[in-house]
This record gives structure tokens, sequence and C-alpha cells, in this order.
């Protein structure tokens, strides 16, 4: 209604003077009729609009805040008289407006009325749904401009063979072409509250919304009715009262979601009119009153006092009477008293929850959620039809909260899970008569378990504290085997550059070969020390160092490096760099050098390239970020392989392939400086290792510096000649895989066995006992390759075969017999392959 004013107070005679009536009455002649013109401008505005289905719109569309509602007190009303209602009159249709259509509070008739036009393009299939689905008559009338209007009957009081519709709602379909309009008329009457809320669908929308609710719906009638079929068989096997209950309860609620949902009046009794509308109250109450029972036998059973009593017995009887009056009374007063008494119950159960749970009562937890939940939706279930619930409650689902199946499966999934807990504690205490008396053997048992237990722990500490003693020593070797060789080589190499350079350049080479004495000194120190500590953490020692030194020398012992297979080395280092950084120089110097060593060793004939760049964030600032980036062109490392390479002491396979110790400690040191190491690499294209460090310059100065010019210290790359007597070609190219393979060991059982079976190659042998003296593997395939001259080669085979025959007589007279022929040298082959041999691991685990 129209706001009206406070009335002024009515003044005393005194004060009425001839003024103040004349103002009273302009008032009243000037207001009212104002007030007359609001009204009649609200009301013409309340139809005075269609609702228009515009292009891309959202289905479903919410058409509620588009439906008037009018009111027939004496439900005598047609559809002529209401059709003709002129737009505005004081007793037509009212606009709802933003606000909820209002609960049908009386048993009287209600009037609908929607208008609808299509502004799409296409012509559309529509489907008008009114919900909820239990009115006690409703009466559906459409009319197109121009037509005669369609009527449509349903109801819970007429048969579903008189039903214009055998959908579980109430449905009005219709087709709209582009710019055609409708007008739908509805006449309601009911016995009981409802909020309705019409949905326009698009008829396939429909169809595929119905199916979707179907499919919840079944899945939730499918779990009540497994759980009372299961109850009852429970009951009948262990005549246990309260299982029986359990199911009598769980097939009443599974029949009152039934009918809640529609599907009573459709499925259950489709020609019954007067329970289609009454089973869904007497139903519910029944479901609450056998709940209050099941309660009663559990607390029976288990011997739980149960506070309030008193209060449970009387609303389980008002739930009774409740159910007698749904069936035989006035469904619209019983439905307004549960209206109040439903909120009330909800609240009463869980103050009895919150009072078991204070006694201890098992699965008190449990219990509590569950009630909180289930007072939850019953208060709303109850609120929810007078309207009293906010807006986004009553969205996503056609129907409301209530028959929301997804709120309802969460219910019944926490009582299947307070099912499952009772069950098992009934189990449990049936059990406890029988677990009293093993109790002894029990604990006997676990006194003995204990004590075995204890034992077997000492032993796996003893068998623990050996293996990681043999894994200690097992990387102290695998170290040795690793980082000392890498100077040996460097030193080898200095030698090498000796022989073959000026006196004016020895003393430089001579100072490197110093300094990779030292260095090699410095490492044993350090495994002596880490023998002594046992594999204590890594720890950085850091001085003051200056770059230009520590840059000279790894790129001189780098050049070395790269010599021992024919590479070519390039310093790729920047002219600006900080004078003095602090940094554990010596660690440092071994990442790098662990870093060239290897792409040394896996490079042949190729180029090796060692990148530094220095980088500071601006020039007051004393930090700087060191780039450091080792490259080469050797056979690469499959990306397959490559997360694998930096695992701590694993030692390498021998051949070139495999990665080793190595870069797990360059890791770990770059680590422990606050850097990260990482690898790219591709098979056959090289591989490049890169780091970066922020280090802290010790001064400001800035120093310019350029890499030492080598190119005058290249070995010189002979190739060596073979001796005039020598082993037949296949023996030699087994020399040669052992020599590119690193197999020392291996190499001079080789020596032991050609020796004895060629004693005549003795310059060929003594060549190659220098070269593995001198570790120049290099040479030893060089040799163990090389061809032999026509003359020689002829000499070589007869000499070959004059001795052939000599280890068979050895045989014959029980001697050992190491070569003769081809096959022999194979088997020779494979037993040195298979022999263990520490040095041919030492030197595979260079990288």
């Amino acid at each position: 209604m129209p706001f009206r004013p406070m009335p002024t107070p009515t003044p005393s005679l005194a004060a009425r003077t001839p003024g103040w009536t004349v103002r009273r009455w302009c008032r009243r002649v000037m207001y009212r009729p104002l007030w007359l013109c609001l009204l009649l401008l609200y009301g013409a505005l309340a139809y005075g609009q269609t609702a228009a289905i515009e292009p891309g719109g959202h289905w479903p569309l919410q058409v509620w805040r588009d439906t008037g509602l009018l009111r027939d007190d004496s439900g005598s009303m047609d559809l002529q008289q209401v059709a003709a209602l002129p737009a505005g009159a004081q007793r037509g249709f009212r606009r709802i407006g933003t606000e909820k259509l209002k609960s049908l509070d009386m048993k009287t008739a209600w009037w609908l009325q929607l208008k609808l036009a299509n502004h799409d393009t296409r012509a559309l299939k529509l489907r008008l749904a009114l919900s909820p689905y239990d009115f006690r008559e409703i009466d559906i009338y459409l009319q197109k401009p121009g037509s005669a209007w369609q009527h449509l009957h349903g109801g819970l009081t007429s048969p579903l063979a008189h039903r214009s519709s055998r959908s579980r709602l109430p449905t009005a379909a219709f087709a709209l072409e582009p710019g055609e309009s409708i007008r739908i008329l509805a006449r309601i009457v009911t016995t009981q509250p409802h909020l309705i809320k019409p949905v326009l669908y698009t008829n396939d929308g429909f169809i595929a919304h119905e199916v979707h609710m179907r499919g919840w719906d079944s899945l939730l009638f499918g779990g009540l009715l497994a759980l009372g079929w299961i109850a009852l068989m429970i009951a009948l096997f262990s005549r246990n009262g309260a299982f029986l209950l359990l199911s009598a309860e769980a097939l009443l609620v599974a029949g009152y979601e039934a009918v809640r949902r529609g599907y009573g009046h459709l499925y259950l009794w489709p020609d019954s009119t007067e329970w289609s509308y009454r089973s869904l109250h007497v139903l519910g109450h029944l479901s609450l009153a056998v709940f209050l029972l099941f309660i009663f036998e559990v607390a029976r059973q288990e011997k739980v006092r149960l506070p309030g009593r008193r209060w449970l017995t009387g609303f389980t009887a008002f739930e009774l009477g409740m159910a007698l009056a749904s069936w035989l009374g006035d469904t619209f007063l019983v439905r307004r008293i549960a209206a109040f008494s439903t909120p009330l119950f909800a609240v009463g159960l869980l103050l009895l929850v919150a009072a078991l749970a204070r006694q201890r009562v098992p699965t008190r937890r449990l219990m509590l959620l569950i009630t909180a939940y289930v007072a939850l939706h019953m208060t709303l279930s109850a609120l929810e039809p007078w309207g009293l619930l906010p807006d986004f409650v009553y969205q996503g689902t056609l129907g409301g909260l209530g028959v929301n199946p997804l709120a309802v499966l969460f219910g019944f999934y926490l009582s299947l899970a307070l099912l499952a807990a009772w069950i098992t504690l009934l189990g449990k205490q049936r059990n406890s008569a029988t677990e009293a008396l093993a109790q002894w053997q029990a604990q006997e048992n676990q006194r003995l378990s204990a004590e075995v237990a204890t034992q077997t722990q000492a032993l796996n500490k003893a068998l623990e504290y050996a293996n990681d003693k043999n894994r200690q020593k097992t990387e102290i070797l695998s170290y040795i085997g690793h980082d000392l060789r890498a100077p040996l080589a460097t030193i080898v190499g200095y030698a090498r550059l000796l022989v073959h350079s000026p006196a004016s350049e020895r003393a430089a080479q001579l100072r490197a070969i110093e300094r990779n004495v030292d260095y090699q000194l410095d490492l044993i120190d350090e495994l002596l020390n880490y023998a002594r500590a046992e594999l204590k953490p890594l720890h950085l020692v850091s001085a003051p160092v200056e770059m230009a030194g520590l840059l000279e020398d790894v790129v001189r012992q780098g050049h070395a490096l790269s010599q021992g297979q024919h590479n070519r080395f390039q310093a790729d280092l920047p002219g600006i760099l900080p004078h003095t950084v602090l940094l554990d120089a010596r660690r440092l110097r071994q990442v790098l050098l662990n870093l060239l060593s290897n792409a040394a060793k896996f490079t042949r004939r190729g180029l090796i390239t060692l990148r530094v760049r220095a980088v500071r964030a601006d020039t007051a600032s004393p930090v700087w970020t060191l780039d450091f980036e080792v490259s080469d062109t050797g056979i690469g490392i499959d990306p397959g392989r490559q997360d694998s390479i930096f695992k701590a002491f694993e030692q390498g396979p021998t051949r070139p392939e495999g990665v080793g110790l190595g870069l797990f400690i360059a890791r770990s040191i770059i680590r422990t400086m606050g850097g990260e190491l990482y690898v790219q690499s591709a098979p056959d294209q090289g591989s490049t290792f890169r780091f970066e460090l922020k280090l802290m310059a010790a001064d400001d100065h800035i120093l310019h510096w350029a890499p030492p010019d080598l190119s005058t210290q290249a070995l010189a790359q002979t190739v060596p000649a073979l001796p005039s007597e020598a082993p037949p070609p296949h023996d030699r190219l087994e020399l040669a895989v052992l020599a590119r393979d690193g197999q020392l060991s291996d190499i001079e059982y080789w020596l032991a066995r050609m020796s004895f079976a060629y004693p005549h190659c003795t310059e060929f042998f003594t060549e190659i006992r220098g070269a593995l003296q001198a570790l120049d593997l290099e040479r030893i395939e060089s040799l163990a390759l090389a061809q032999p001259a026509p003359a020689d080669a002829a000499r070589t085979s007869t000499a070959a075969a004059a001795t052939a025959e000599a280890p068979a007589s050895k045989a014959a007279d029980g001697g050992a017999s190491f070569a003769g022929t081809p096959a022999a040298n194979a088997s020779a082959a494979d037993a040195s392959a298979a022999k263990p041999s520490a040095a041919a691991a030492s030197t595979a685990g260079t990288q």
C-alpha cells in the first residue's frame, strides 16, 4: 500500500483558527489526488511492460520478477473476467518488482499473469514451469494475438489421465516465432502455503534439466532403499529393534523425498486425488516420530541416560498426532503449525546431542555434526514456503532448497557415516568380552614382539653402520680416483710442453706444474681430514683472492688439459673484472678444473671454451655477479640422463658416454657458495655447464685483464711409427679399445698375455709400457692403431704365423695359453673385461 505520512496531532480548540482550517483543507484537497495519481501510475506500470526474450540470453530465465499476482478471495472469477481487467485496475494484477512472490497463505484462488515477446531472430520452443508441484488445482491459459485461449489442466486433485501434462511439475509448452508474443494466465487453488517461482526453459533445456535432476534423485532413492534393505536384513538376523526402526526410517524418508519431488502422483498413486497432497505431510511427520523412537531404542540398548526424556516423549506423541491430522484434518493448518514446531524440534535436537556429547558418548562429534546439518536443513525447508529466506537460497534448482538433491545427499552420506561408526561401536562392544579373555596373551605377545623388534632394530642399526662405513670408503676411493687424476693430467700435459717449448717459456710452465702439485697435495690433505671427520659437511674458507691470478692459472691448466686429445682451447673472458673478491679460491678452481677435465676427456679434436662474465648492479654496489660457463663440442649427453649425472658419488660407466663423480662434487661446492650448476646438452652436439655466483669485492679497484697467449704452447701432434715387430691387428685393436676407455689394469693384463704370446715384439711392448707409466693413453691408442710399412706388415704376419704354434705346444705340456687364434684372443679379451680393476674404476670416474 502507498506510504502515508504520520497524522498531525489535533490542536486544541483555542488553537483552531480559521487559517488553520483552511490550511488543513488545502492539504487534503492537494495531497489526496497526488497519492491517487501515484497509485494509478504504479498500477499502470505493473503490466504496461512485457518480458522480452532477447537474442543470446542466458537460459533458463527467471521470470517471476515479470509475473503479476491477483488474489480472488471469492474464488468465483473466471477467465473472461480476469482477462478483461484493465491495466492499472484497483483490484488488478500487482507488479511484484524486486520482491519475492508472496506465499499463498489462504484457501482462495490465485491468478498469475505473464506476457512474453520473442525478440530473437529464431523460432523458439519454450516451456514454462511452475514450482512447486503440489498445487491442489491449476489451470493454465495461453493466448497469442488474434487467436483463442488454449487451456491446460492439472493439479493433485485430478487423476493423471485427466492432466494435460505428464510432467512431475506443472508446465506449459508453446512456441514463439520471431517477433511473436504470448499472454499466459494461470489459476491456482491450494490449501497450503507455497513460494511460486515461474521459470522459462527452452524445451530441450527443460528435458535436459529433468534428466539431470532425475539422475541425482535416483542416486538418492537408491541409497535410501539400499540402507533400508540392509538394516531390515540385519534386524531379522540379529533380532535388533534399533535396526528395524532404522529400516522403517529409511523407507519413510525415501517415500517422503519421492513425494516431495513430485514422483508420488506420477508413479506411486497416479489416480489418487486426496492422498496425493496429504501424503507429503503424513510421511514427513511419521519419519520424525520413527526417528525419535530410534533414538529411544538406541539409548535403551546402550544404557545411555537421555537428557530431556519427557520432552522427547511429548514431541514423539506430537509428531504422531500431526501425522494423523495431516491424514484426516486441515492440511493448511498442519502446515502452519509445522512451520513453527520444526525449528523448535531442530533446536531441541541440537541441545540433546550437545548434552550427549558432554556424557562422553562415542561418535558424539559425528552425531553433533549430523544433527546440526539436519536441524539447519529442516529449519530452512520449513521457512522456505513462507518466503522468509533471502533470494540466494532459492537459486540453483527447480523447486527451491528443499528438493535440492545435493543437500539431501550430503545429509544422507553423513547419516551413513554415523551408522557405520555406530555399527563399528556395537561390534567392539560385543567383542570386548573376548578381548578381555585374550588380554594377557596379547600383552605377552606384545612384550615378546617388542623385544624382538628391539633386537632387530639393533641389528639393523649395526648393519646400517657397516653399510655406511663401506659407503664412506667407496666415496673416499671414488674421490681419490677422480680429483687426483685431473692435476696429474695437467702435470703430464705441461711436461710434454716442456719438451717442445723454448727455454724462455719453461719457467712459467714449471710454475704451473708446481701449482698443480701443491693443489694435489692440498686434495690429499683434504681427503685425510675428510676421512678423520667421517664425512662432515663441506665448509668454505673465504679470503681475498685476485681474479687475474686465479683465472690465469685456470686458463693455463685448461689449455694443458685440452691438448690430451688434440683439442683447441679458447678463453672468452671479459675485459673488466673486480680486482679482488672474497671467495674460496681452492674450491672454485676445483670446480672449474673438474668441468674442464670432463670436457677434455669427452671431446676429441674439438673445441673447449671457458667463458666468464662479470656484472655489477650499480657502480656504488660492492656485489658482483660472475657467470662461469664451460662448453665443448664433444659427444654430448642424452636428455634422459641429464638429471642423473649429478647424483652423489655415482661411479660413471667405463664408456666415454658416462658422466661420473666430478659433477656431484662441483654441484655441491657451487650450492654451498650460493649458486646452482646447470647443464645444456644433446647427443653429438657437445655440452655446456654454467653456474652463477654473487661475490663481494674486497676493494674498489677494477681490473682490465686479457687471457695469456697460449698459441705457441701446442703439443706436437706427431703420429707414432709402428715398430717392426708388433702383435696382429685384432690384438692391437683390443688394446686401442682399452686405452680409449682408460682401463689401466686391463692394459697391464693385456701386456702380460701378449708378451707371453708374442715374445719377439719387445720393442712394441716397451713403447706401450713407457706410455703407460706416463699415463699417455692417447699415445697407447695411436700406437695400437698405427699402420706398419708394407715390408714390416709381411714380416709381422710371418712372425705371427710362426709363433702361433708355440702356445698350443705349451698348452699340451700343461702351460697356460693366452693367444694363438682370434677366438682365443676374443676369449682372453672377455676375461679381461670381466676382471675387476680399481685403476680402471678410478680412471673412468673422472667425469
